[in-house]
């Protein structure tokens, strides 16, 4: 009997941390998937109060923009030439600590070049650090790669 009442014990205790790291994912994530939804729509002011109060978006080819000014101005740059509309994949997350978490993704689908007036197939893998502030998980570092599979 005694041995029923641990076993059923363990089982509520795994359930319990299963349900918790599914909840964990999801509120993970959330900035994610409003991050992709506000970069097809070219939406920067959406995209700032994703990030964390000290962010760094490092893009490809360029330096590391370091701040909320920085990184303000590196979206609003990339939008001024270019129009996204693309789908991602939730590749991996992971939690690192009580308030880090990495999520990796890639991405797939369209760039438009405003001054060409062209459109190109785009891909890229990401990589993102999410820092836990207020209760609420953000961007604290974002890095991205082009993938020319």
């Amino acid at each position: 009997m005694k041995i029923t009442a641990n076993l059923l014990c363990l089982i509520f205790i795994i359930t319990l941390s299963t349900l918790s790291n599914a909840a964990n994912h999801t509120d993970i994530t959330a900035p994610i998937k409003s991050y992709f939804k506000a970069l097809n729509e070219s939406d920067h002011k959406t995209i700032l109060q994703l990030y964390s109060a000290e962010p760094v978006f490092m893009q490809q080819g360029a330096p590391a923009f370091v701040g909320r000014k920085a990184v303000d101005e590196a979206y609003t740059n990339i939008f001024n030439v270019l129009r996204l509309n693309v789908s991602y994949d939730i590749m991996e997350v992971q939690t690192l600590s009580p308030s880090t978490a990495l999520v990796r993704t890639h991405s797939a689908g369209t760039a438009y070049f405003k001054p060409e007036k062209a459109s190109r197939n785009e891909a890229s893998n990401e990589l993102f650090i999410l820092r836990l502030e207020n209760k609420a998980w953000k961007i604290d570092r974002y890095i991205f790669s082009s993938d020319h599979r």
